[in-house]
């Protein structure tokens, strides 16, 4: 999507998730946010982060043993 906020580029993906998060901590309080769902969405988050981080080593591993 041409206007779409989320980058598409692999390499900008976990710096924009790592601000995300950052983000949300700090503007909970005025989005109306109860701490229970920023905890929720921080780890939902971080959770990606890491599953994100695993499958491109995994492809990075695959890649040079080819």
């Amino acid at each position: 999507m041409k206007n779409d906020f989320i980058p598409m580029g692999n390499a900008d993906l976990d710096s924009f998730e790592s601000n995300l998060v950052t983000k949300l901590i700090v503007h909970a309080p005025v989005l109306g946010l109860k701490p229970d769902e920023v905890t929720e969405a921080v780890q939902i988050i971080n959770e990606h982060r890491t599953a994100f981080t695993n499958m491109t080593s995994k492809k990075s591993r695959i890649k040079i043993s080819c």
